[in-house]
């Protein structure tokens, strides 16, 4: 399974940018953003939807 760091050497970019565009924040210019979104795709990167369901209300919140 490809990671973070995997997509961010892929598209040449940090991997605080991959976080930002995973996250759909709005300070990545769009050039970065498809540079990183095709990396992703190339790497066959998908989200993983058990370690998204384990987050529970109250750390998405910051309460941990």
């Amino acid at each position: 399974m490809p990671t973070v760091r995997d997509a961010a050497r892929q598209a040449r970019v940090s991997v605080g940018t991959v976080s930002k565009v995973r996250s759909s924040n709005t300070a990545v210019k769009t050039a970065l953003r498809e540079r990183v979104l095709k990396a992703a795709f190339d790497l066959n990167d998908r989200p993983n939807m058990a370690a998204r369901a384990g987050v529970s209300v109250d750390m998405r919140e910051g309460v941990f």
